[in-house]
């Protein structure tokens, strides 16, 4: 007499997404204090980034995307590449640039005969099955002096959140 109603398993699917960030409140990318810093890695620079990231699991995961300094356009531009490493909730992204290239890519602008820039954009995006929930954009801009050889002089960030 009495019926039991069965759920439906494709209602289940659409609504996991939701459920997880209904009960999940930890979406947050803080970064570190010291973060970015400059690192020489056997001559080439690195600038180096540390993030405080959310606890994550098989559906929530951490996403890290390198743009020209707009963040909106990315480039298969190889004379800026990233690694990143994580750990239980913390996120180092280190940015190696690429001396011999770096001239002739779309990071670069020359500010006179001996000053140039590069300019970069690093996103961190937290992503609940591949839709972003949350991230943090850092712009970066370093200014290389070129009258002996390539020598980074100084660095600025700005933060976006």
């Amino acid at each position: 007499m009495f019926r039991r109603k069965s759920i439906d398993s494709k209602w289940i699917l659409l609504m996991m997404p939701l459920m997880a960030m209904a009960f999940d409140s930890d979406w947050s990318i803080q970064p570190h204090q010291d973060s970015p810093r400059m690192e020489l890695d056997n001559g080439f620079p690195d600038v180096v980034f540390r993030y405080d990231i959310p606890h994550l699991y098989p559906k929530k995961t951490v996403q890290v995307s390198l743009f020209q300094n707009d963040c909106e356009l990315k480039t298969e531009d190889e004379s800026l590449f990233f690694t990143s490493i994580f750990t239980e909730r913390e996120l180092e992204v280190e940015v190696r640039v690429v001396v011999d290239t770096v001239m002739e890519s779309p990071f670069w602008t020359f500010q006179d005969d001996i000053i140039g820039t590069i300019d970069f954009c690093i996103r961190v995006d937290v992503l609940l099955e591949s839709e972003s929930v949350n991230f943090h954009e850092t712009k970066i801009t370093l200014n290389v002096d070129l009258s002996y050889g390539f020598n980074l002089v100084e660095y600025a960030s700005t933060i976006d959140s």
